[in-house]
This record gives structure tokens, sequence and C-alpha cells, in this order.
């Protein structure tokens, strides 16, 4: 079975898939990224 990125359309395994939150690593990073970013911002 192959998995892809819903973020960049990159091929992924089931175990980035599971690990992070079924997208590649730098879609998940840059997700988080994002996330802490927004944090900072609202204090």
């Amino acid at each position: 079975m192959k998995l892809y990125c819903p973020g960049c359309g990159k091929e992924i395994d089931e175990t980035e898939f599971m690990e992070f939150n079924e997208k590649c690593a730098i879609c998940y990073l840059n997700e988080k990224k994002v996330g802490q970013e927004d944090i900072s911002n609202e204090s």
C-alpha cells in the first residue's frame, strides 16, 4: 500500500505516516513550527 503526504504529495512509508500524523517529516515539522508561532503571537 502506498501512502502519500497530503501536504506535498510525497510518497511516505508507514512509519512516517504513523509518526508524523499522516504527513511526511517536512510537512509535519513545518506545521509544528507554524503552530508554535501562532501561540507566541497571541501572547
